[in-house]
């Protein structure tokens, strides 16, 4: 098994666009498995947001 770790630049309230450039990311790669930052998509769901 081939496992990546995708690294993004995930954009506040943008999920729509950040979920996009993880897809684009992981079509790029060969892994079976590709491990994605836990706030990738740009949800901060505690505190005060930017």
């Amino acid at each position: 098994m081939r496992v990546g770790f995708l690294q993004t630049f995930p954009l506040f309230g943008k999920k729509d666009e950040n979920l996009d450039n993880a897809v684009a990311g992981i079509k790029r790669t060969d892994a079976d498995l590709v491990v994605l930052p836990e706030l990738f998509n740009g949800f901060w769901p505690c505190g005060n947001n930017p």
